[in-house]
């Protein structure tokens, strides 16, 4: 897109006018990429390497490399010899199993380079194991790219519809006149209560000739509105779960029952469970090939989120259904009991 970049300098609206829709999707474009990059956390990187990047490429393309050029264009910003992020393209012969074999490399600081993929200089980073398959395809977005794009996609569309509809609540009935003199006579009419100025008396025949026709008759803005606020936790809810945040929740439902929040549970680990292994073969790979050792793992922020979801109820007692649960028991067996003693 031939956009500029988002600033928070920039005017968001002029007077009474809604926001645009590529606003509004880069900004939440870019606050769901900055909840993502804080999933993982690198260690022992190279200080040459843009922790930030290497991630940031990771989730929007599905693959990043560390690469050591041999010589750099410009020895003022960059060093030779050094190990350095780089977004490339995968190309050349695939394998066997349809890998590409080759790394492209074309950087306007560090220089260009077409570099197999086992040469000791470089060692390419995949999100996840499907990455490292189809990040050559070029319908194919790798990493998290789709689904923050869909996700902020809809939420724009959403707040857009929100503020429409706020504005059409402004507009609660629709006057219609036979002549252009009524017409004109009706408009300074709603001109003066709107203003809040006196208003004047109009002929018996003219109230008689114009015509009020209510806007909203069976569905409420408050209903409309409503539907929007759910709509827009529900996508939010699901981007989180993608990304293994437990947000369980509805609008519509009072409660969920335990069985119900550690299937959700266990539905988060397996979303995760292909990325941590990936990234740390693709350490293991760098650390044989350089001596280095790096390393990857959930950030502790991440981890105690995890650790707060996955804390079962020590019982069921707190649910609301158990004690009526447990009533409904004890009266049953009163009941019997009662039975027993008559007969």
């Amino acid at each position: 897109m031939n956009t500029p970049p988002i600033s928070p300098f920039v005017k968001l609206t002029e007077g009474d006018k809604t926001p645009s829709f590529n606003y509004l999707y880069k900004g939440y474009f870019m606050e769901l990429l900055s909840k993502t990059i804080r999933m993982f956390e690198f260690k022992g990187l190279p200080e040459t390497v843009n922790d930030r990047y290497l991630k940031t490429s990771l989730i929007l393309t599905g693959n990043v490399a560390l690469w050591k050029p041999k010589s750099v264009i410009n020895n003022k910003l960059a060093t030779s010899g050094e190990w350095y992020a780089v977004k490339g393209t995968l190309g050349a012969e695939p394998t066997a199993y349809y890998i590409p074999s080759q790394y492209v490399i074309s950087n306007p600081i560090l220089g260009s380079e077409n570099i197999a993929v086992t040469d000791e200089r470089i060692t390419v980073f995949y999100w996840n194991s499907l990455d490292e398959v189809f990040s050559a395809q070029p319908d194919c977005g790798g990493g998290l790219y789709f689904l923050i794009d869909r996700t902020a996609r809809i939420l724009a569309e959403i707040y857009r519809s929100t503020i429409t509809a706020l504005k059409n609540s402004r507009v609660v009935n629709i006057f219609s006149a036979a002549t252009n003199n009524e017409k004109e006579t009706l408009n300074q009419l709603l001109s003066k209560m709107r203003n809040c100025e006196d208003v004047f008396t109009a002929l018996q025949d003219f109230k008689s000739k114009v015509d009020v026709n209510p806007v909203l008759q069976e569905v409420s803005i408050k209903d409309i509105l409503q539907e929007f606020v759910e709509l827009e936790q529900f996508y939010l809810a699901q981007f989180y779960h993608a990304i293994g945040v437990n947000s369980n929740y509805n609008l519509k439902r009072a409660q969920i029952n335990n069985e119900e929040i550690m299937t959700n549970a266990y539905i988060l680990i397996v979303s995760l469970a292909d990325v941590l292994p990936t990234l740390q073969r693709c350490c293991d790979e760098f650390n044989s090939k350089t001596g280095l050792s790096i390393s990857v793992d959930y950030s502790e922020e991440w981890k105690k989120m995890q650790e707060m979801q996955n804390e079962t109820p020590e019982d069921d007692k707190d649910s609301p259904n158990s004690d009526s649960d447990e009533d409904s028991t004890e009266e049953g067996s009163e009941e019997d009991g009662d039975t027993e003693k008559t007969t």
